[in-house]
């Protein structure tokens, strides 16, 4: 190798055995969230540094099975494995999508797919290998306007608009109408609200 350290400066002459960085997949996305509404889930992510685009896979019942291949461009609506393309772009800084190809009372799993530059693919695993779990659900009585989702079952979840819980641990907190986080018993008494 050699550099040269100015325009006319002579130029020095390196010999060393060199390691050049391989990269073989785009990194994950963090902090991946969605939101179940009434015919309609909004999922949230925040990009990493290298980010060229986004991929986000939707399947029903199941985790979606195969994984994006590093350089082949998808649309929307197309098939890979068991699940269906619900969300793409390139070159974009996007960091949320509304799904409303969706029906109120199924469950759906998400999987999140950072891609870089070259369209190498990140692995999808966030927040967990499983993915992101969401059942939006009409406003019916007994049905919460949303529900927030962090990639667990429904019975993890954390919260929802009524402020239900119904996570195995004994207490949650919970936003009241105050907005400020209290806690509160894992089962709520019978006609108590939030």
């Amino acid at each position: 190798m050699e550099l040269n350290q100015g325009w006319n400066d002579p130029r020095i002459r390196v010999e060393a055995t060199m390691t050049l960085l391989a990269v073989t997949a785009a990194p994950d996305v963090e902090r991946l969230t969605g939101v179940a509404r009434d015919g309609s889930v909004t999922l949230t992510w925040d990009n990493p540094f290298n980010h060229g685009g986004t991929l986000v896979l939707r399947a029903v019942g199941a985790t979606p099975d195969t994984a994006p291949t590093s350089g082949v461009h998808y649309a929307p609506g197309e098939a890979l494995g068991n699940a269906t393309v619900a969300y793409v772009d390139e070159f974009s800084s996007a960091s949320s999508v509304t799904d409303t190809a969706v029906t109120n009372g199924t469950t759906y799993f998400y999987r999140v797919f950072n891609a870089d530059d070259q369209l190498r693919y990140g692995p999808g695993n966030q927040p967990t290998s499983v993915g992101l779990l969401a059942t939006p659900r009409a406003r019916v009585a007994g049905n919460p306007l949303w529900c927030y989702s962090v990639g667990l079952a429904s019975r993890h979840q954390p919260i929802t608009e009524l402020g239900v819980a119904s996570s195995p641990p004994s207490t949650i907190r919970w936003w009241a109408s105050s907005r400020t986080p209290r806690t509160r018993p894992r089962t709520a008494p019978s006609g108590s609200g939030p």
